[in-house]
């Protein structure tokens, strides 16, 4: 029954295979091409709309203009030159230059397209990778210091906190000093004067010290004679106002 077909015109069984019915005539073979053309084209409208949906969903590639194509080189031309010039004119080691080829070849458009699609990643990563392999190339490229320059840099230090710890320094001793440099340019005989520890008192104030200072010092008949000043500092040790308590 599978290999029978009916007839379009008379309506009876003939053989799928027959040429044409035996009853009418009509041509068996020209029937069935006739019935898949027709379903065919009752399939075509149904393609037609696939192809129409899929063209609605699918946006096209922004086709990039030659200075868009030009723009996309632009960041691994300006950090190449870069590096280079800071291999030039420093002697860097094989893993800054490692460093730098890596940096340079993360911002070519080619392989940023390629490590994009293969691996699903951002093109911005890349360029946020790029950028932290140049900062451990800069780091990598520092040159050593010599034994020498080292040797002076820790002998700055050193003086640097100790006119630090001097200048923050508030004794007695320390205001003293810093009141006799004041005082003794303007005595008859500079020389003469000497701080009398015994009779200087140092006092806490509200603004910060207050230093009475006892010297002797010889006057202009060159009599040495003893002196008082009272010297006021503020919290930091810096001398504000020197009074004489003759």
């Amino acid at each position: 029954m599978v290999n029978l077909v009916n007839c379009e015109d008379c309506g009876n069984s003939v053989s799928r295979r027959a040429l044409a019915c035996p009853n009418c005539g009509s041509p068996i073979q020209e029937q069935a091409f006739n019935k898949e053309q027709k379903a065919l084209e009752e399939k075509e409208p149904v393609k037609e709309l696939a192809i129409v949906t899929l063209k609605k969903h699918v946006k096209p590639e922004p086709v990039k203009s030659d200075f868009q194509k030009v723009l996309t080189w632009l960041p691994a031309l300006i950090v190449g030159l870069f590096l280079i010039f800071i291999m030039v004119i420093l002697s860097v080691s094989s893993l800054s230059v490692l460093l730098a080829v890596t940096a340079i070849a993360l911002l070519l458009p080619p392989a940023q397209e390629e490590i994009a699609e293969h691996f699903s990643i951002n093109k911005l990563v890349l360029y946020v990778i790029s950028g932290i392999l140049v900062l451990f190339f800069m780091v990598a490229s520092t040159p050593e210091l010599s034994p020498e320059e080292k040797s002076e840099r820790e002998a700055e230090r050193a003086s640097q906190k100790e006119a630090e710890s001097v200048s923050t320094d508030t004794s007695t001793a320390m205001l003293a000093m810093r009141c006799e440099l004041v005082i003794k340019p303007q005595l008859k005989n500079p020389k003469s004067m000497s701080v009398d520890f015994n009779n200087t008192k140092r006092y806490r104030t509200n603004e910060g010290f207050s230093l009475e200072m006892s010297y002797y010092a010889e006057n202009s008949f060159g009599a040495n004679m003893i002196n008082k000043a009272l010297c006021e500092f503020d919290d930091r040790g810096t001398l504000i106002n020197i009074t004489s308590l003759e």
